[in-house]
């Protein structure tokens, strides 16, 4: 399986921090500041190919206002995939957008 890695993680959102946390290695979690950009070191993306791996092995983008998580990001299957999933209702949607698939 290849390796997918974050270098860095942006803030775009003007209401406060946010908390990249990787379940998988504590030295990647970092608090991003409002219109920032953080370093979060060489960041592999988790492998999550079973439901029963899921608590440790993906990342969450939380709100530290509302202690919402935003975002879950995970690799898995036999492909160049990552999976993001909108675990609420952003602002500016009118439904919750599901899992995202992006491939390189």
């Amino acid at each position: 399986m290849p390796v997918t890695s974050i270098q860095t993680v942006g803030n775009n959102r003007g209401g406060g921090n946010i908390f990249f946390i990787n379940t998988e290695s504590s030295g990647n979690n970092r608090k991003v500041p409002p219109s920032s950009i953080v370093s979060v070191g060489n960041c592999w993306i988790p492998w999550c190919n079973r439901a029963n791996e899921f608590p440790a092995h993906h990342i969450e983008i939380i709100d530290v206002n509302t202690d919402t998580i935003l975002w879950y990001v995970w690799q898995q299957g036999d492909s160049f995939e990552v999976r993001m999933w909108v675990s609420k209702i952003l602002p500016s949607l009118k439904e919750p957008q599901g899992p995202v698939t992006l491939t390189t």
